[in-house]
């Protein structure tokens, strides 16, 4: 199975990955995504969006952990 992983991370376009993996991200894991690439802050995602910054740690924490599972 890993072989097969594998094979598709080298038949498969990185961009066209990327899409895949956000695709599977809720709204609030893709503002989380942001704010962990430094795109925003979390102040600034929190004051956009109305998600308390709490929310938006946990979320960063969901996005982490499925991007080390579709990744890794």
């Amino acid at each position: 199975m890993i072989k097969e992983e594998v094979e598709e991370m080298h038949i498969t376009p990185r961009k066209e990955m990327y899409q895949k993996f956000i695709n599977k991200l809720s709204e609030k894991e893709v503002i989380a995504l942001k704010v962990f690439l430094g795109e925003l802050t979390i102040e600034e995602a929190s004051k956009e969006t109305n998600y308390s910054r709490y929310q938006l740690l946990q979320a960063k924490a969901r996005c982490k952990a499925k991007m080390r599972k579709e990744l890794f």
